[in-house]
């Protein structure tokens, strides 16, 4: 009496080969009673003038259970600039497989880190950059850093070189003009043509002008939701540097919202003309419903779920003449003010066992109330 068993095996493999990083290939078999070598190859193709890009042995047998990992790496050397596919093949005495995958050159993990976000002309930008590779290992690699103006505009190149351990840091700090473009200004940094991986930052380039005195905003609640889109409160106060309230002066108010890092939307028709007080303060009550009516955009609170309550304000002082701005953007607008989550609680009942449910009340801020 004989038997007949089938031979069959596994293969499996990355989708892409990432460029100077170790891929894994996995290899089991089925059905097979002695030790077997397979060999995996990275080539750039199967002509007879291929190259050899990576190569890598396993020993199967039953003590791994006809299984292994073997390891092939793609490495950065010039004459694989433009390979765009290579192919793995796997080969031992009874297979005989190829596939070609693509070369993917992104490559690890960047990021940028300025030593502030907000700078005046003339100052010194000092940047560092965190660079890994796949591995999450330091990358040990130079990284590109290209300055860009407001206009996107670039201003500066600049390479540092990986002294630190994966953390390259710039040796002589970028210096901002005399006479810049005032605005939010770019950095971009890259590896090598070599690499696709990219990160980018930003920081602000700003005038200082010293303040004659402060504004600020106390807010009824930190949200507005159905309750308060109509009929929303809040303070206005002005004090000088030294402490005394600004006792008169007309105040201009804008309004708008905003979504996320884009600009603030500003409604032309919402601006009003308000008093202070001896005291240096205003109370003000707005209705976004009223504010909102005239304008083109969001109309309604569904619409700006997620948004912030954006107010300008300008005040000019009567004794000198002085003028001041402000923006304030805290406000959030929320369908509810709270919400509940269950925490600590039980995903299911148990028959005859008491069952506790713990409940926590989120507000607009996530903070726990």
């Amino acid at each position: 009496m004989t038997s007949h068993v089938s031979l069959s095996f596994l293969i499996t493999a990355p989708l892409s080969v990432c460029l100077d990083a170790t891929e894994t290939v996995f290899v089991q078999l089925f059905g097979y009673t002695n030790e077997v070598t397979v060999y995996v190859f990275l080539k750039t193709s199967l002509a007879s003038d291929q190259r050899e890009l990576s190569k890598d042995s396993l020993r199967l047998n039953s003590l791994n259970n006809y299984q292994g990992i073997a390891k092939v790496r793609l490495l950065k050397h010039p004459e694989n600039k433009d390979l765009n596919h290579v192919i793995l093949h796997v080969q031992s005495d009874g297979i005989n497989q190829h596939q070609s995958i693509p070369v993917s050159r992104s490559n690890g993990f960047l990021f940028i880190q300025t030593d502030k976000p907000l700078y005046t002309p003339d100052q010194k930008v000092k940047v560092r950059a965190f660079s890994m590779n796949k591995e999450l290992r330091p990358a040990n690699r130079s990284v590109f850093l290209t300055f860009k103006d407001p206009d996107q505009i670039t201003v500066d190149v600049v390479e540092i070189i990986d002294v630190n351990n994966g953390i390259p840091s710039m040796q002589n700090p970028f210096k901002i003009p005399v006479k810049p473009k005032l605005g939010i200004w770019t950095i971009e940094a890259s590896y090598t043509n070599d690499f696709t991986t990219k990160a980018e930052t930003d920081f602000e380039v700003k005038e200082y002008v010293l303040p004659s005195f402060s504004i600020l905003m106390n807010p009824q609640t930190n949200y507005i939701s159905h309750s308060q889109f109509s009929q929303f409160n809040f303070k206005i106060s002005a004090r000088y540097l030294h402490g005394a309230p600004v006792a008169e002066g007309e105040v201009f108010l804008r309004y708008g919202y905003v979504r996320g890092k884009d600009a603030p939307v500003i409604i032309p028709t919402s601006i009003t003309r308000e008093r202070l007080s001896q005291t240096g303060e205003l109370d003000v009550t707005v209705n976004m419903q009223k504010v909102l009516h005239k304008h083109d955009g969001p109309r309604d609170l569904d619409s700006l779920v997620g948004g912030y309550l954006y107010v300008a304000v300008l005040l000019q002082e009567d004794t000198g003449g002085i003028t001041q701005e402000a923006e304030f953007a805290s406000v959030k607008f929320v369908k509810s003010p709270f919400r509940l989550s269950l925490i600590s609680t039980p995903p299911f009942i148990k028959p005859g066992l008491p069952y506790n449910i713990q409940v926590c009340t989120i507000d607009s801020d996530l903070e726990s109330v």
